[in-house]
């Protein structure tokens, strides 16, 4: 998978071999913020060089979240002392390393499943009691640690936890798929509620993400812009001009006989 190398990445996202990694990736860009994604076993001196990061996402994947696994992590992304998620495995992770235990489950969950959350958890904010979500997985925690409380449940079933004193969560199932109906919801609140991303940082985030687009798909040629005078193509004419510089973006207007009076001279 290919790894982000970005120096503003406000998002990092641990992966431990998950199937749904890169829609974890591409969810959370959705929402106009950069990540970068990096291996389970990068060092703290890889992922503390990203000053810009404000939280961390640890994913799914086909390991269990043991107390040996958890222990190596608080060496490294526990050290960081930013907002965690942990997805899956990463909720495993998370919860073996604030003493659950975590264990195989009787029976696996595979598919989509009714969950009740606590609309009080900041991850939860904004959502109904009752939540479907997609669950794939055959261990889970069976006894909760004393720093963390349950957030979300189902039959028999921790499904997601928080610390009590710190911004850390996790959750068993799996938030960046559709089949969680409002998976977006929960990553969005801890991208901003929790996490503390400001909407500002997000369009300038967003913007730089479309320059950086641009020279990578453009590279050394010249672009052939046509403007209707709508705000489609001048944002776009615009952009190409900014990240380009205007000896590299030839901008036609087209004048269709439906313009108002003036308009094209305006255009």
């Amino acid at each position: 998978m290919k790894m982000n190398n970005a120096s503003d990445a406000q998002i990092l996202i641990i992966d431990a071999g998950a199937q749904y990694g890169k829609v974890i990736n591409r969810k959370i860009e959705e929402l106009g913020i950069k990540t970068v994604f990096l291996p389970l076993n990068s060092t703290y001196e890889t992922l503390s060089q990203y000053g810009s990061v404000k939280g961390i996402i640890i994913s799914g994947g086909p390991g269990i979240g043991t107390v040996e696994a958890a222990d190596l992590l608080k060496e490294t992304v526990f050290k960081l002392a930013l907002p965690i998620l942990g997805i899956c495995f990463g909720n495993q992770i998370i919860a073996s390393a604030f003493g659950s235990t975590v264990e195989s489950t009787i029976t696996r969950e595979d598919g989509q499943f009714r969950i009740n959350i606590d609309p009080t958890s900041i991850l939860f904010s904004g959502m109904k009691e009752e939540q479907e979500v997609l669950a794939t997985h055959g261990y889970g925690i069976t006894k909760i640690g004393p720093e963390l409380r349950v957030i979300a449940s189902s039959d028999g079933f921790i499904q997601g936890v928080q610390h009590v004193n710190r911004p850390i969560y996790g959750v068993q199932f799996h938030p960046e798929v559709d089949l969680t109906i409002h998976g977006r919801e929960i990553l969005r609140n801890f991208c901003y509620k929790i996490c503390g991303i400001a909407i500002s940082d997000v369009m300038k985030n967003r913007q730089a993400l479309c320059l950086e687009d641009i020279r990578n798909s453009v590279q050394d040629k010249t672009v052939l812009a046509l403007l209707s005078g709508g705000v489609d193509s001048t944002v776009l004419a615009a952009l190409l001009t900014k990240a380009l510089g205007p000896g590299r973006v030839l901008a036609i207007h087209i004048d269709n006989g439906l313009m108002r009076k003036n308009e094209s001279t305006l255009v």
